[in-house]
């Protein structure tokens, strides 16, 4: 079975893989103002509230290596309380722009 998330979330997250892909070319690298390669991983979890959340992983300098260098938690609402300071900027909702409404609106 897969795991499910709120339309907001998951536009959220669309958001945060389409500044990765402008980043780097990948759906869950980028490359942070300081030149560090950062990837992320969705947790496999479905949670009551419709948030989804997961973990942040640096490249190290030979690019074969990487470790865990945080978390993120992007809300049911679609904003993002928890996460590096990239992915919170790739994610946020432009202005003027409001959440899809209902089940499936994605």
């Amino acid at each position: 079975m897969g795991w499910t998330c709120s339309s907001a979330a998951a536009a959220t997250e669309a958001r945060i893989a389409a500044a990765c892909r402008e980043s780097t070319g990948s759906s869950n690298t980028f490359i942070t103002a300081d030149g560090r390669q950062e990837f992320y991983e969705v947790a496999r979890k479905s949670h009551e509230d419709g948030r989804l959340a997961g973990l942040v992983h640096r490249m190290d300098a030979d690019n074969v290596h990487c470790r865990k260098v945080g978390r993120f938690v992007i809300a049911g609402n679609g904003t993002m309380p928890h996460g590096p300071a990239w992915m919170r900027a790739a994610g946020k909702k432009p202005e003027g722009l409001s959440w899809p409404r209902g089940r499936g609106a994605l």
